[in-house]
């Protein structure tokens, strides 16, 4: 695996209405080409995505426990959140009109696919990007949900692994509890001008589901 520094993609977003969904959603054309560098803002914020699933236990306590007051906290800081939705169950291709389609009759279109409705309290308050083939999860190497990505304004990884240690210590004494916040530590120190003291932090949860892919057979842990 390369450096997490290295680590880049240029986000082409197109806006996608999801009724009853608190967040945008956006997806990626299929068609655009992702290249290595997540691409630098013009209004110089950070980001922060994280891979995201409807099944995975491990994606619900993070986004209760750290995710979704850490958005909360930073929303008028200058730090842009966004759920990835990568999984093969998650997402759903369009075929084109003949019509639609006249100029390109290759192209599809990437949604959300939901197993049902969400309740208002699982909704991520932020937009959830659809990643189309996995192209964001193979540019960032990312393997499992909820594997988190801060991103600097020029578009460097900072940060990378699961955003607490709930799923570790879940594991390690059977007990839901934290005992390290390491998205939080790396935004303080990041947005600080301070170094990163844990760059990377173990990655555990749900594997990333890939089986829409043959020559990745991964299936999404339930």
């Amino acid at each position: 695996m390369p450096p997490a520094e290295k680590c880049t993609v240029v986000l082409l977003l197109i806006l996608v209405q999801i009724t009853g969904l608190t967040g945008k959603v956006r997806s990626i054309d299929v068609n655009d080409t992702l290249v290595g560098t997540i691409a630098g803002t013009e209004d110089h914020s950070w980001r922060v995505l994280y891979f995201w699933s409807t099944s995975c236990p491990c994606v619900r306590r993070c986004e209760q426990d750290t995710l979704f007051p850490l958005s909360r906290k930073y929303k008028n800081k200058g730090v842009r959140f966004y759920a990835v939705a990568s999984n093969a169950a998650n997402v759903r291709y369009v075929q084109p009109t003949p019509s639609a389609s006249s100029g390109n009759p290759s192209a599809e279109t990437a949604v959300l696919d939901l197993p049902g409705p969400m309740e208002k309290s699982e909704k991520p308050p932020f937009p959830i990007l659809v990643d189309a083939h996995h192209k964001i999860a193979d540019a960032l190497h990312a393997t499992n949900t909820p594997e988190t990505f801060l991103i600097d304004p020029r578009g460097r990884v900072v940060f990378r692994g699961d955003p607490d240690d709930s799923a570790e210590q879940l594991v390690k004494t059977g007990r839901e509890r934290i005992t390290r916040r390491y998205l939080a530590s790396a935004l303080e120190r990041a947005l600080a001008g301070k170094k990163v003291l844990v760059p990377v932090s173990p990655t555990s949860g749900c594997h990333i589901d890939r089986s829409d892919v043959p020559d990745k057979p991964e299936k999404a842990e339930r």
